[in-house]
């Protein structure tokens, strides 16, 4: 049957059609509600989801048209542009004429009805008048741009003298306005960055109003983008415009490029656009920052920010800020013209969920980074009570607001109550009445709520943190934006559907804060908006080398130093000094092999050798503590750790302080990190290859008798050793969170089956992760007579990884790619000494030490990185104190067994002062 195709002051006969649907901004009024074409809502978003390609494809082609850069359209931005909407409907035309029943489509847009009336099976009446629409929309644009171009000469003048809050080579966040901000070092879209980085300067996007500029100026650090613009440039903006070329207006789409172009050039938006690149352009020029991070959306003034930035030797640094789902197809690469040149350097995604969502869009692995969200801070417990308010939080759009509004009256109608906030940025007066009531208070402000109507915004994601009931409101004629990741979902209902949809809203568990966002990552905002030139672990930067090559000394000479020593030898930049050890046979027997002087005391070491700049503190688990906190206080050094850093996050949380106030810093050692298999497994975590964790599963199967215990009197002791999961286990532990993610609870049963020490040389265990994936861990050096496999398993939706030989070094099965099973498997037998379980990370580990020195680098284990797998570790020692029950890795709570203390052991591996 076709489609009949008529404006809304052309109808025809009832009985000529069995549905109806009216396009956005196109009266109803007249027709049959019963008759209104069922799930449109619905339709609709389906359409737009199924045209992205279409878009991305049209956005390449016409940003080879004069003034393209200007477009939002051409950026494919959704909240900027219902291009991709018009899109939709011309999809859902096609569509519905090749359906069995009538239809009827009521149309009063001039371009969107005769891009309509093209399809095969539409029968178009009478095309609504363009020239008119046209001829208005082309003079109001150029008096908007008139009237623009006044308002922001004024705004130049207003704000130059705020150009001194930002001097040359400042590390710069360029943010709007927002009336949440404050001149106190608060950002909403940056948190307390600016107050915990002193250095941090904020500069303001042309949005902002001079006023509010300068209320923000106040704080000495911040400046209006408008203070570098060219009064003279201004006035040339009532001519700018984007103009799509001849072809691009004729094409089969040729209708709706012409709309697109008429409505933008309709108003200031391509002028606007024109400023805000003029501005940053001259800004970078003449101010030179060390390094430029936004709120990163991937559009048009952002893409020409990077290029500019790029060509000017300045580091960009793009912060997603929870704003990316289905529907925000800007920040694929796909709409790119030129690609990654036009992204920046550097991406910070807010947690796990939007970098993998960034991924799905085409962002390369190697720009991506999670940073943690300033914007949202993890929350326990449930916030629903369904005697509470229902809470809507108004959408941007202003006709989306418009429909929550309506749906509130409704909700409002039944006798129940109501909180409504209005957007902060664009708001929407509205009359209280009944039980309706507004509010300022934001979600997280809120202490009980039955349910969440919103439409558009990160709400419905706040809401699931909370556990409260989240309703997505989809208007019949636009879209309801969707802005949540993939895997996480609220449902979607319409006006009419809304009073069913709350009666069966119940109670439902929060959703883990894990599995979508992260905790603030310090080190990673401190190193990028440092220009990455510097390593993440002091704020004013490691004390220069006194050399050109690193000099390194190891302190403890067991077995693991040899490989030590060989590792250092085989990574350039860095060169062992120095060898000590309170027993004179062991320092010497390292000290001929490698040819260095050797040491029974290390503080004569450190006074007599003044060039070592790093000490790899190798000696008992238990002293580690101790030992780094005096070559760092007493002697200036900065330090390695080896595994498993230190017995207590307490003592690592200590050790981090005083490298914070010394200018130092500490290199915790995970050299199974390094594995090419593992190496390869968590890049294909991190591209989706594998999909979702599903389960993993490590097991150890080592061998350590009773004479490994009897060398030494630390070792199989709560205080100095651990057991088998903080000797030999830890790094497992360590992968269980380098691959899968944060975990949130553990239940763990320890034994000690195959030797006489009172730690445990046996584990099993079961773990799980804030994704919602479960793990299994099994850990024994109680097996015999040999050391026999350390291997994870990682099963996820898409495909099966599995690493195996004896220390997790062979990728035995990779579903997606087998044949990287052989050239990511490595063979570790051959290594000298005790190497076979220790691999070849070392000499990668050193070889990024030197990198972080040399090269200003960041070092790939960071502090909270170290802390993180400390603290897991001790909540599988906590499980097994409570009995074996769940614990919460979160905790603060640290097993009362591990890294307790024990003064007569550790006074056997004490240096004593020397007498003066």
């Amino acid at each position: 049957m076709p489609l009949i195709l008529r404006t809304s002051a052309d109808l025809p006969d009832a009985a000529r059609y069995r549905w109806w649907l009216a396009t956005t901004d196109t009266p109803s009024d007249g027709l049959d509600p019963a008759a209104k074409l069922p799930g449109l809502a619905r339709r609709l978003e389906e359409a737009f989801e199924a045209c992205r390609d279409t878009w991305w494809s049209l956005a390449r082609r016409l940003a080879a048209a004069p003034g393209a850069d200007l477009s939002h359209t051409v950026a494919c931005g959704a909240f900027g542009s219902d291009f991709g909407l018009m899109l939709a409907w011309d999809r859902l035309a096609t569509a519905l004429a090749r359906a069995p029943d009538a239809v009827l489509m009521v149309c009063d847009d001039p371009w969107t009805f005769r891009q309509l009336a093209t399809r095969p099976g539409v029968e178009a009446g009478r095309a609504p008048p363009l020239l008119l629409p046209a001829l208005t929309r082309r003079l109001r644009g150029f008096a908007a741009r008139g009237l623009l171009a006044l308002r922001l000469i004024r705004a130049v003048f207003a704000t130059a003298g705020l150009k001194a809050n930002l001097p040359p080579q400042s590390s710069v966040l360029l943010v709007y306005g927002h009336p949440g901000s404050n001149a106190q070092g608060f950002d909403v879209y940056f948190g307390t960055l600016m107050a915990e980085m002193p250095a941090v300067r904020r500069l303001l996007h042309t949005d902002c109003p001079p006023a509010r500029a300068r209320q923000l100026a106040t704080d000495g650090r911040s400046a209006a983008l408008h203070a570098w613009g060219a009064p003279w440039f201004a006035l040339a903006l009532p001519l700018i415009g984007w103009r799509p070329r001849r072809g691009d207006s004729a094409g089969d789409y040729g209708w709706l490029v012409r709309r697109a172009a008429a409505r933008e050039n309709g108003g200031g938006g391509p002028a606007m656009n024109a400023w805000q690149n003029h501005c940053q352009r001259r800004f970078l020029a003449e101010s030179r920052p060390r390094v430029v991070c936004w709120p990163w959306e991937n559009h048009a003034w952002e893409r020409a920010l990077c290029r500019d930035a790029r060509r000017a030797g300045i580091a960009t640094v793009g912060y997603q800020h929870t704003v990316i789902g289905p529907h925000q197809i800007n920040y694929a690469l796909a709409a790119n013209v030129d690609g990654v040149a036009a992204i920046p350097d550097t991406v910070i995604a807010d947690g796990p969920a939007y970098r993998d969502e960034m991924l799905a869009w085409g962002v390369p692995a190697e720009r991506l980074v999670i940073g943690g969200a300033w914007r949202f801070t993890a929350v326990s417990g449930s916030r629903f009570d369904a005697a509470g308010p229902v809470f809507v939080p108004l959408s941007a759009i202003p006709a989306i607001a418009r429909l929550q509004l309506d749906g509130a009256r409704r909700i409002a109608a039944t006798g129940r109550a109501v909180l409504v906030k209005e957007h902060p940025m664009y708001p929407l007066p509205f009359a209280e009445s009944g039980s309706l009531r507004r509010t300022e208070i934001g979600i997280t402000g809120q202490e009980r709520m039955a349910a969440v109507l919103y439409a558009t915004g990160t709400s419905g994601l706040e809401a699931l943190l909370l556990g409260v009931p989240a309703l997505r409101l989809q208007a019949e004629d636009r879209l309801s934006i969707d802005v949540l990741p993939k895997g996480i979902s609220a449902l979607a209902v319409t006006l009419d559907e809304l009073p069913d949809a709350l009666e069966r809203t119940g109670p439902q568990p929060p959703l883990p804060f894990a599995a979508v966002l992260a905790p603030v990552d310090r080190e990673v905002w401190k190193t990028l908006l440092n220009g990455g030139k510097e390593p993440p672990y002091h704020w004013g930067g490691m004390r220069p080398l006194r050399t050109n090559t690193l000099q390194v000394a190891l302190v403890g000479c067991g077995r693991i130093a040899g490989h030590h020593a060989r590792s250092i030898a085989a990574a350039k930049g860095v060169a062992l000094a120095a060898v000590c050890d309170l027993d004179a046979a062991k320092a010497d027997s390292y000290a001929r092999e490698f040819g260095v002087p050797a040491f029974t005391d290390y503080r004569r070491m450190l006074e007599a050798h003044p060039e070592i700049e790093l000490v790899a503190v190798i000696t008992p688990s238990g002293m580690h503590h101790e030992h780094a906190k005096e070559m760092m206080e007493r002697f200036g050094k900065h330090v390695i750790l080896e595994k498993p850093t230190v017995m207590r996050p307490e003592q690592l949380v200590d050790l981090w302080a005083s490298a914070d106030r010394l200018g130092l810093t500490l290199f915790p050692v995970f050299q199974n990190r390094y594995n090419k298999a593992v190496a390869r497994v968590r890049q294909a975590l991190a591209a989706g290859e594998l999909g979702a964790i599903r389960i993993m599963s490590v097991r150890v199967r080592w061998c350590r008798p009773q004479r490994y215990y009897d060398l030494a009197p630390w070792r199989g002791t709560f205080s100095h050793d651990g057991g088998c999961l903080t000797n030999q286990g830890i790094h497992h532990v360590d992968l269980l969170r380098h691959l899968g993610g944060e975990v949130a609870t553990v239940s763990a049963t320890m034994r000690t089956l195959g030797a006489t020490i009172e730690v445990e040389d046996t584990v099993v265990a079961t773990l799980t992760y804030g994704s919602g994936a479960v793990g299994v861990l099994e850990v024994t050096t109680a097996a015999r007579p040999d050391d026999f496999e350390a291997s994870i398993s990682i099963v996820g939706e898409r495909g099966l990884a599995q690493i195996g030989g004896i220390a997790v070094n062979e990728l035995q099965i990779f579903t997606p790619d087998p044949a990287a099973c052989a050239a990511n498997s490595e063979d570790f037998k051959g290594i000298q000494g005790h190497g076979a379980v220790y691999g070849y990370g070392h000499a990668e580990m050193y070889q990024d030490i030197a990198a972080a020195f040399h090269d200003g680098r960041p070092y790939p284990v960071s502090r909270d990185d170290a802390l993180a797998t400390l603290k897991l570790l001790h909540a599988f020692y906590r499980s097994d104190e409570v009995g074996g029950a769940a614990v919460s890795v979160a905790a603060p709570e640290q097993s009362a067994r591990l890294g307790r203390v024990n003064e007569a052991i550790s006074t056997l591996y004490r240096t004593p002062e020397r007498a003066e």
